[in-house]
């Protein structure tokens, strides 16, 4: 998930005038851009926004979970959606409506640190394009298999 600064415009003209540089130059800072993120005037640059009230966000994918009427509950991760059946301990994966995967004896029953956690490791197998996951049966977290 990539991350930036979010600062007001003003703070972005201050910037750019405190360090004598464009405004383009404050943005390539100010959203950690590869080619620039470790010189000492990007680090300058994010440090002083910060200190003037800059946020560090992160850009993350919308998830959205489903409680449906039908006995189901869906995630939807873009194009991926998890289907989790409340009346048997099953699941079932889609990738762009084509059921990928089937998981036997899934407790839907998590805390939500347990959901994070295997939201996070779900993404991170999203953008490996890895779609082999395993369900770890003691705790309930999707885990990759890596080929």
């Amino acid at each position: 998930m990539k991350k930036y600064i979010h600062i007001q415009k003003a703070d972005r003209k201050f910037l750019a005038e405190a360090f004598e540089v464009t405004e383009r130059t404050i943005f390539n800072a100010t959203h950690f851009e590869d080619m620039n993120e470790g010189t000492d005037l990007m680090k300058k640059i994010r440090s002083l926004a910060l200190q003037r009230g800059g946020i560090v966000m992160v850009k993350a994918p919308e998830i959205e979970t489903l409680h449906d009427a039908d006995g189901y509950m869906r995630q939807y991760f873009g194009d991926v959606l998890l289907e989790f059946s409340k009346k048997e301990p099953v699941c079932d994966v889609y990738k762009h409506g084509e059921k990928v995967r089937h998981y036997d004896n899934v407790m839907t029953t998590m805390t939500t640190m347990t959901t994070m956690t295997m939201m996070k490791r779900l993404l991170k197998l999203l953008r490996s394009k890895k779609y082999m996951l395993a369900w770890v049966s003691v705790s309930q977290k999707v885990k990759p298999f890596l080929n």
